[in-house]
């Protein structure tokens, strides 16, 4: 304990030091400046959940207009070692692998191979005995279900009862050892033989539906999943410290996950150094840097396009990033819980209006006017990994950590505070 302490009093020093570095204020632009201090008392309020015991290590970044104007990382990395979170940390992304898979497949979209349309079934035959969920038995779906369904979570594939599932489906799910799988073409086969939770289009359950779409890729494109993100996604945006298996000497900077609902303080979840996965996935499995995937987000910020590289037209990002889901099916409901005022677009989370809402507490997408950043899209993972791009304010922020059960509210506080930091420039 005294170590800790020690130590603890170490990362505080460094923290500032580190503020003072990273913490930078905007020249004034048509979009409006940060207070340095504001971003600052964000960062500390963050901080606090690590002086507390309840993250190792937390590493927390915003970009304005192109320019990284925070940058903070606090704590460790792995207990163990003491390793400390750095620049350098590779985090498990688990669900924010959903974006770059929905890019390759936008990708192969704009190329001609697929249509948003294209029933999925004339890329996974299995998927064309599937059947629906009711409470009397098993029907036919009145539609085809869609690529544009898969992409949207509005297929009807839903996730284990044991996980975050809910309803009768999940329970099957349950059933099924959709861990036994050895390749994403043998999961998605096994996933067609589960009933759908709804009729396509008629609601939004998260779950399988990414990889899914991963499977459609491989299909399309006649690569596995991860020779293809490689090839045209991660190597030609330089992200050299992301993928879903990486080099050995990579290893010693991979994050261990904790959980800290045992009441014995942090223990272990996932060991650090660890890097493997059984077999690549759409939903779930990359691994990365907060600096490489700021580069991802970059490029959609730019419309599809960095450093004179371009992945898709700024249209087909304007289309993945705006919301599809009709007013009824808002808002979206993620992990068991229901995301103030946001839609679904085709594989991000999308802000839609600006009025009041009850349902997170913190106020996850409010800043000081008491409005969210409306179209702002983002997503999660499951291990604490967060990012939102923001387009009206050209606005990127990220929070990464590693725990497997944290339902303390510090990406929403540090995302309210960062817009608290913002000063709009109301100049006419």
């Amino acid at each position: 304990m005294k170590n800790r302490l020690i130590w603890g009093g170490l990362l505080g020093v460094v923290s500032l030091l580190l503020i003072a570095m990273y913490v930078q204020p905007v020249p004034e632009t048509t979009t409006g400046t940060f207070s340095a201090e504001k971003l600052a008392e964000a960062q500390r309020n963050v901080e606090r959940y690590v002086d507390e015991g309840k993250l190792a290590g937390v590493l927390t970044l915003v970009a304005h207009r192109g320019q990284v104007i925070h940058q903070h990382a606090y704590g460790v990395r792995d207990l163990e070692t003491q390793a400390p979170m750095d620049f350098d940390t590779i985090f498990r992304l688990a669900s924010m692998t959903k974006p770059l898979t929905s890019v390759a497949l936008m990708m192969l979209y704009e190329e001609g191979a697929v249509q948003l349309e294209d029933p999925v079934a004339q890329y996974l035959p299995a998927f064309a005995a599937t059947q629906v969920y009711t409470a009397e038995g098993r029907v036919p779906p009145t539609r085809p279900v869609t690529v544009k369904d898969a992409l949207m979570h509005t297929m009807g594939l839903t996730a284990q009862a044991r996980g975050f599932g809910r309803g009768p489906v999940a329970e099957l799910y349950d059933d099924a050892d959709l861990g036994a799988p050895e390749t994403l073409a043998a999961l998605t086969e096994r996933l067609a033989g589960l009933p759908l939770a709804h009729q396509p289009g008629t609601d939004w359950t998260y779950g399988y539906s990414t990889d899914v779409v991963a499977r459609i890729v491989e299909v399309v494109s006649g690569e596995p999943l991860d020779a293809f993100v490689h090839t045209r996604i991660l190597e030609p945006l330089g992200m050299e410290d992301t993928g879903y298996v990486l080099p050995a000497s990579a290893l010693p900077r991979v994050a261990s996950a904790y959980t800290a609902m045992r009441g014995e303080g942090l223990q272990v979840a996932i060991p650090a150094r660890t890097s493997a996965v059984r077999y690549p996935r759409g939903a779930t499995g990359l691994l990365g840097t907060t600096g490489d995937y700021l580069r991802f987000a970059q490029m959609l910020l730019n419309g599809g396009e960095l450093d004179g590289v371009r992945l898709l037209k700024p249209e087909t990002v304007a289309l993945m990033t705006r919301n599809h889901l009709p007013q009824e099916l808002v808002p979206i409901g993620v992990m068991g819980l229901d995301m103030i005022n946001n839609g679904f677009g085709l594989g991000f989370g999308v802000v839609v209006d600006d009025q009041p809402g009850e349902a997170l507490p913190n106020g996850f997408w409010w800043n000081q006017h008491g409005k969210p950043a409306i179209g702002s899209y983002w997503w999660i993972g499951s291990l604490q990994t967060y990012f939102w791009v923001d387009p009206t304010h050209e606005i990127i922020g990220m929070v990464m950590a590693q725990s497997i059960d944290m339902p303390f509210p510090y990406k929403q506080e540090f995302h309210t505070m960062v817009y608290d930091a913002y000063e709009p420039n109301t100049a006419p």
